[in-house]
């Protein structure tokens, strides 16, 4: 198979039109691509080239003005043209020297015609010759991906799609994973050998060799690099395409055993509700994790619980959702570990990385989750989910889960106080789920504000509201009045009404504090009765 889809100018020379064509400057640039055959007879041609062109030329009209057939060599090769081919013959004059030094300085095929030849008679049969080797091409890599493709639905198909690739290029293939060995594909040689060896050890070539190289993504994560080693100058469109083929049949089939590995370990729950029941040591805790996960003992866990209404299929059960969160918590530093609990899908997200930062990375881990949520079932219930406590001691997973639970309760109750999702910005709200079974949080209504309650309710007043936000503005009267809508007299006297009701001191601190909480534990009780 020849992967050189576009002509190189030593390839041209090879043609019948060029048997009597002779090359005076530029031998090492003869690797250069020929794109396009154009001829021109203009001197000035900087705005009609594009780069890889082989030029024809009589030069009828300048070939005696040494100065501006100079400066029409320097545009072509300013411009990256391929070459430059001169025919002379009927005139019988001679390539100017300067010239001939001038493109042997900057490598640029200056060639000559020795024989009278038809330009038309050039640009037909080589146009013709690169749009065939253009549809070979074509052929060549559909046939590529119907190979992979069947690939694809075979068992393990890693080595057998790197060997379709290397047998479509030119030089020494590498795979090299962010996790595990490389694979590498080249001849025995004791010369290539070392050239992958220092490539491997230094990530750099010797002079005369470069690296093309293509990545291997799924889900917006780096899972390999697919490596060429080739010599300078010398890689073809054909061959990048075939890379571009082969990085991402890769990715399919990483894709497919992340999906795999995701359905396998969903299956895996007997253990993990062990674990869940506070039936494993630390140490057994530690040593499986380890055993089956590959981790060395992470440095604490938290755990990320869906609202119940999340029906299974949607989290659990959609494997490209799991394997999407699993690669962005990877990313933000934590090992996910999927269970179901009562139809409440837990993710176990063990912190892989120093504990100081935990909640930041997890914060933008769960923001980037609720927009994939969001594109996934896009017009659909906003994705709902509590995060608990973090715990150094993997034995205690499920306090997390259980102030992770407390979240979402509170989340439901008070929607308008909860913005965080984190149990640790609750603060004294963590108090009320305990003070309501003890039968407290009755009492503190009742003590600290059923006066105004009672109030409202037979006056249809609006003094609960009134104190609710003067103290949400630290009793600024001006904002207090603004956020109701209402003029400063108007306030004035619902403050009187509320001092005579609750006592002068209101507004010092004990008793602010009291009313403050009083209040939260009032909008706890009232959510919790609808």
């Amino acid at each position: 198979m020849n992967v050189d889809v576009h002509f190189q100018v030593s390839d041209v020379l090879k043609t019948k039109h060029f048997t009597h064509a002779k090359v005076l400057a530029g031998e090492k640039g003869l690797f250069r691509q020929v794109k396009w055959v154009h001829v021109l007879e203009v001197p000035a041609v900087e705005d009609l080239l594009n780069g890889g062109e082989l030029i024809l030329t009589t030069a009828a009209g300048f070939h005696d003005q040494l100065e501006v057939f100079q400066a029409f060599l320097r545009q072509l090769i300013d411009s990256g043209a391929a070459g430059l081919c001169i025919e002379f013959v009927p005139l019988r004059f001679d390539v100017p020297e300067e010239l001939i030094i001038y493109a042997e300085e900057r490598d640029f095929p200056l060639i000559l015609f020795t024989k009278e030849v038809k330009f038309v008679n050039i640009t037909q049969h080589l146009h013709t010759m690169m749009i065939e080797r253009q549809y070979q091409m074509m052929a060549d890599l559909e046939t590529l991906s119907s190979k992979l493709n069947e690939l694809l639905l075979t068992p393990h198909p890693q080595m057998d799609i790197l060997d379709q690739v290397y047998q479509h290029v030119r030089g020494i293939l590498l795979l090299i994973p962010v996790q595990g060995e490389p694979i590498i594909l080249c001849d025995s040689s004791k010369q290539t050998e070392e050239l992958v060896m220092h490539y491997l050890q230094y990530a750099s070539l010797p002079k005369g060799y470069e690296v093309t190289q293509k990545q291997v993504l799924a889900l917006k994560q780096t899972f390999a690099d697919l490596v060429l080693i080739h010599q300078s100058n010398t890689l073809s469109e054909f061959e990048l395409l075939v890379m571009d083929k082969g990085a991402n049949a890769l990715a399919q089939q990483t894709l497919r055993e992340l999906y795999t590995e995701e359905l396998k370990k969903t299956k895996e729950n007997e253990w993990l509700q062990k674990w869940f029941h506070e039936e494993h040591t630390e140490r057994e805790i530690i040593e499986h994790l380890e055993e089956t996960e590959g981790l060395k003992k992470p440095t604490g866990c938290v755990v990320m619980l869906f609202q119940k209404n999340h029906q299974i299929e949607e989290i659990a059960g959609n494997l490209y959702f799991l394997v999407s969160c699993r690669s962005i918590f990877q990313r933000a530093g934590f090992y996910l570990i999927v269970y179901e609990h009562q139809g409440q899908t837990l993710f176990i997200l063990l912190n892989t990385r120093k504990v100081e930062d935990w909640k930041e990375r997890a914060e933008k881990a769960a923001n980037d989750i609720t927009q994939l949520y969001d594109r996934e079932k896009p017009g659909e219930a906003v994705i709902n989910y509590g995060i608990g406590s973090y715990c150094e001691q993997f034995q205690h997973m499920r306090k997390s889960f259980q102030a992770a639970k407390e979240v979402l309760h509170l989340k439901k109750v008070m929607p308008q106080r909860i913005k965080s999702p984190f149990y640790q910005d609750l603060h004294m709200l963590r108090l009320m789920s305990v003070m309501k079974e003890s039968g407290l949080l009755e009492c503190m209504v009742k003590e600290y504000l059923e006066p105004v309650i009672l109030y409202d309710k037979q006056n249809s007043g609006r003094l609960y509201q009134t104190l609710n936000i003067f103290l949400q503005t630290n009793g600024s009267k001006k904002e207090t009045a603004s956020q109701l809508y209402i003029v400063r007299q108007t306030l004035y006297h619902r403050l009187d009404k509320l001092h005579a009701l609750l006592g002068e001191d209101m507004m010092q601190a004990p008793k602010r504090q009291a009313l403050e909480f009083a209040i939260l534990a009032y909008e706890f009780l009232q959510g919790n009765r609808h």
